[in-house]
């Protein structure tokens, strides 16, 4: 993916909800709190990884060669699949980060954590939650070129 990709409205939005935790919470926060949220989060972001994947998978298996190389002739296959791949990335990413520190809340010994560590899961939760909705943009996109190539005649014999 291209630096323009990466830079997306999704990374800032992610970027403001980090800054926005980081500037409202205490320096400490509660490890009972914050195990609370990262629960949560473990919960959407399983539900939502899962989801995700399979809907990559229907999307690869559905797509004819004729498909493909008519999507190849502006790129928007290569760009979508791009697009799914570092999404699915990084929601797994910010699975493993929940989890981790879900883990780290339940085995450490104080009572408080840093906001940091807060701040840290609500970038990468929202970043990966809104990059899972430009990817579903993007697939949408997908089916309306997918009914410019039927409508185009391009298709040889479906």
């Amino acid at each position: 993916m291209s630096p323009k990709e990466i830079l997306h409205w999704d990374l800032y939005a992610g970027v403001i909800a980090a800054l926005v935790v980081y500037f409202v919470l205490p320096v400490t926060v509660s490890s009972a709190a914050s195990k609370e949220l990262y629960y949560a989060g473990i919960t959407v972001l399983a539900i939502v990884f899962a989801v995700f994947f399979a809907a990559l998978a229907i999307i690869m298996s559905a797509t004819d060669s004729e498909f493909v190389i008519f999507l190849e002739k502006t790129r928007d296959y290569t760009g979508l699949i791009s697009t799914f791949k570092y999404t699915l990335a990084l929601l797994f990413i910010s699975l493993l980060i929940s989890l981790g520190l879900f883990f780290l809340s339940d085995v450490t010994t104080s009572a408080q954590q840093s906001r940091w560590l807060v701040g840290i899961f609500v970038f990468f939760f929202i970043y990966s939650l809104f990059a899972t909705v430009s990817a579903v943009i993007d697939s949408i996109k997908y089916t309306e070129r997918r009914v410019e190539f039927l409508s185009s005649g391009d298709e040889h014999d479906d």
